[in-house]
């Protein structure tokens, strides 16, 4: 009896697994940054309003992010972006130093690239507008009008 609970529990486990539904990671968006490329403010609402929550998957076929742009006072009302990460870790500057050394990860939804860094052990996140670190990651930079 104990064995059959064992497997099943265990069959469960390695289904999630593999399904990806589990993040390996969450962070929130720094006040500081500007909001992904994929999500604007309503006219006449301010960034303050508003949260980004980002998680990482690790699936079968890549690594995955999911972005949630959501108005903090409401519960209802929120929009979720899925992109692909380049590679198969987070991304390191050559020329950055030991001390100052943010990770970067290169995602793409919906046709459209933007870079997310992360620097220190904390749960944010911020977006990348430096045009030497979208080079040197090999990322061209497209500037659009909101920029």
């Amino acid at each position: 009896m104990r064995f059959a609970l064992f497997k099943f529990y265990l069959t469960f486990s390695v289904l999630i697994c593999l399904s990806g539904c589990i993040a390996e990671s969450s962070f929130k968006l720094s006040d500081q940054s500007r909001l992904p490329k994929w999500f604007e403010l309503p006219e006449g609402k301010k960034r303050s309003d508003f949260s980004v929550t980002l998680h990482y998957y690790v699936k079968p076929d890549g690594r995955e992010a999911r972005l949630v742009f959501k108005q903090d006072d409401r519960w209802l009302s929120s929009e979720t972006v899925v992109g692909k990460l380049s590679g198969l870790k987070p991304l390191h500057l050559e020329k950055a130093s030991a001390d100052d050394n943010p990770e970067y990860e290169i995602i793409t939804a919906n046709g459209i690239t933007d870079i997310i860094g992360h620097k220190g052990k904390n749960d944010l996140f911020f977006m990348v507008d430096d045009p030497a670190v979208w080079s040197e990651l090999g990322v061209e930079k497209v500037y659009s009008g909101s920029e």
